[in-house]
């Protein structure tokens, strides 16, 4: 091992921890890694599972954009003379 390699290697890291994808994967879907091998083996339910993960907007805020862009839309229309 080289002398900076060494005094890399006993420096402190910065900035966020390394991701742990098992636990990461773990806690999105709220289930333990034996369940999610089951899962996987079937094709239709890794697909449902991995469709709900990915949703980038829950439903409550598409509805909340939807409200804003009214509200939008109002004040446009009352600001037009």
């Amino acid at each position: 091992m080289h002398y900076t390699s060494q005094l890399m290697a006993q420096q402190a890291r910065h900035g966020r921890p390394r991701l742990n994808y098992v636990d990461y994967i773990e806690r999105l879907t709220g289930m333990r890694t034996d369940e999610l091998l089951e899962v996987s083996q079937d094709r239709e339910a890794w697909r449902e599972l991995v469709v709900a993960c990915v949703d980038p907007q829950p439903p409550d805020w598409r509805e909340r954009e939807r409200e804003r862009e009214r509200e939008r839309e109002r004040e446009r229309e009352t600001s037009q003379p």
